[in-house]
């Protein structure tokens, strides 16, 4: 038979059915034969997100066969998209169509259980069992392009390409006589022009669809209806011409949020990690039982099952870095190279874990570097035990998280292609970074659990302060290195910018660098000028019996300035509250404190003794953690 139509239902639209046809056939009857088409019906769209958010029960299959579906409906030729023409692909020719179902097949073939989390939990294994990774690449380097993909793969420790190494292996076990690699090499390699509208075609296509399947599952206020497409799919030819950028933006800024609220998700990296762990172990205890030349179809025939787990007892604090463009003299420039940065922290990986578990008694902090699938954004990541750090821990720790942030300030690649680099480099990245830095260690510092989370956020209600403060050369977050740099900030804040409140709280600043300082040499400084809120995220159950939203949002305290002060051996974190009132000020000082600010810490035995300020017409109070 030349033929065959899959049927499968998909939920909302029913039963869908594609009929393969000649070359796509073969490849699906090749997959059919070793179960991976039996096994994709089995495997979890998303993977380790499907643990984060409980509720999507589609499996890869549905998002193979929606994307098959779809391009049936643009063999019309109104699309000028030459799925019904035939291609020359080196010793193949092959219809548009048919390349198509092969690549969107072979795309999706090489995931397991677990998608991200077991991928990145087999590269842990090569790495423990580099003698099963050589039985794994053994027939993949019969082929020269093949071999140096796959251990480019390996080497980047590039979780997201691992599939397709996957998938490598597959083929170069069971297509004997080669059949299908110049399709695949021109699915991969995008070395064939004449393919260039198809493989973006297909690109469009894999969007639409994930984005429709996984925008249910996600805080995401809207979706694809892709009912509109399938039924009146000419209404939308610019959708599917590679020549217009009308829904570019459109669809980057859907598949940035889904990175940010669901695949990359705080939730989510807690259950990639463990997953990830788990698959490395699972791995481990049932290496025998697999044949790594013939990694698929044996991983896919074992009786014990890779069971995916949902991460209970672990927190994540999170921060993204955004390949962001600026405007600069008429030309737009990415701040830093994010996909650098990105290798770079994956490299040095276990140093960072080792540098901030450094003389913990309980050296329990990990880290998590993940990328987007566009390398647009890098994703910072600290877990910690949902128990948190213990009061002597957490002191050591604060030092250890702001040298390991130093380290990374000083490592990090930015674009050296400004005219002024270093300068742009501090203006910008140096601000965000900094913002990111701090907020991260008051969410640690606070309560993390399942009913209550503690969140903080820049107040930006001034705004037209923060502009004047910019207009003398002084950014609302940064860091400093050195006396001078710190002295230079104090110089340029000394003249009121008629803020009675900030003016005050700056008054503040000088006086406990001036006078509270007891780091004196190679002195670094992250600071927050401006207030940072703090916001106590609950649950109640009365909220739903009167069909209103169960999460309750209290504002805690708001932090008037924050500021640290270290070297490689000492630290001092300020943590100020300035008053400017003509009486009960310091009630209010000790009130904010011990009432609003206390309670909320993971160790609140550790908050330091209130000290105040009332001299020279400055007003406030502080607390300062240190290890002096």
């Amino acid at each position: 038979m030349s033929y065959k139509i899959l049927s499968h239902g998909v939920s909302k639209f029913g039963k869908l059915e594609i009929a393969l046809h000649r070359k796509s056939l073969e490849f699906y009857e090749l997959l059919e034969s070793k179960g991976v088409i039996s096994y994709l019906k089995r495997v979890d769209h998303l993977g380790y997100v499907s643990k984060s958010y409980p509720g999507n029960n589609h499996k890869r299959w549905d998002y193979v066969m929606l994307q098959l579906y779809l391009l049936t409906k643009l063999r019309d030729k109104v699309f000028k998209l030459g799925l019904g023409s035939n291609k020359k692909i080196v010793d193949t020719e092959i219809s548009g169509l048919e390349y198509l179902q092969i690549v969107i097949l072979f795309s999706n073939m090489g995931y397991v259980n677990g998608t991200l989390s077991s991928q990145s939990g087999m590269l842990h294994f090569f790495e423990k069992k580099p003698n099963k990774k050589t039985s794994f690449l053994k027939n993949i380097r019969k082929h020269v392009n093949w071999s140096e993909y796959a251990n480019k793969v390996i080497k980047e420790k590039d979780y997201y390409s691992l599939k397709y190494v996957v998938a490598l292996n597959f083929l170069s076990n069971h297509d004997k006589n080669n059949e299908f690699k110049e399709i695949v090499d021109a699915c991969l390699f995008k070395d064939n022009k004449q393919l260039n509208k198809l493989n973006w075609l297909h690109n469009r296509i894999r969007k639409i669809c994930f984005i429709y399947l996984d925008s249910y599952n996600s805080d995401f206020p809207f979706t694809i209806d892709i009912s509109k497409l399938l039924l009146n799919p000419a209404n939308y030819i610019k959708l599917f011409n590679p020549n217009s950028t009308d829904f570019e933006s459109l669809f980057d800024s859907i598949e940035e949020t889904l990175t940010k609220k669901l695949y990359i998700a705080e939730k989510s990296v807690i259950d990639l990690y463990k997953n990830s762990e788990l698959f490395n172990e699972y791995l481990s205890t049932y290496h025998k039982k697999i044949v790594f030349e013939n990694y698929l179809p044996t991983l896919i025939k074992l009786k014990q099952n890779f069971i995916l787990e949902k991460c209970e007892d672990s927190n994540c604090y999170q921060f993204y870095l955004e390949d962001n463009g600026i405007n600069y003299l008429d030309k737009v420039f990415s701040l830093c190279k994010v996909e650098d940065g990105y290798k770079n922290c994956k490299t040095n990986k276990q140093r960072h874990e080792k540098d901030l578990n450094s003389k913990l008694s309980n050296k329990c902090v990990k880290v998590i570097y993940v990328k987007d699938y566009n390398s647009k954004f890098s994703f910072n990541n600290i877990i910690l035990p949902k128990s948190g750090l213990s009061d002597s821990d957490e002191k050591i720790f604060i030092l250890n998280y702001l040298n390991h942030h130093k380290k990374f300030i000083d490592s990090h690649p930015y674009n050296d292609h400004f005219p002024d680099p270093d300068k742009i480099f501090k203006q910008y990245f140096l601000q965000d970074y900094s913002r990111k830095v701090m907020l991260q260690l008051l969410r640690i510092l606070f309560m993390q659990s399942e009913a209550i989370t503690s969140t903080a956020y820049i107040d930006y209600q001034y705004r037209d302060a923060i502009n004047k403060l910019y207009e003398r050369g002084v950014l609302s977050t940064g860091f400093l290195s050195g006396k001078r740099s710190i002295n230079n900030i104090l110089n340029k804040i000394s003249n009121k910018i008629n803020y009675a409140d900030i003016d005050n709280n700056f008054g503040l600043l000088s006086y406990l660098i001036n006078h509270k300082n007891s780091i004196n040499r190679n002195v670094h400084m992250f600071y927050c000028l401006f207030p940072v809120q703090i916001d106590k995220i609950g649950l109640e159950a009365k909220g739903l019996y009167h069909h209103e939203n169960p999460k309750v949002f209290d504002k805690i305290t708001d932090l008037d300035m924050i500021f640290v002060l270290f070297n490689k051996s000492k630290y001092q974190l300020f943590i100020v509250e300035g008053k400017d009132m003509r009486i009960g000020a310091e009630s209010a000082i000790k009130k904010d404190f011990n009432e609003n600010f206390k309670p909320l810490l993971n160790n609140p035995t550790n908050m330091p003794k209130i000290e105040y300020v009332f001299k020279d017409g400055i007003k406030g109070g502080y607390i300062c953690y240190n290890n002096l």
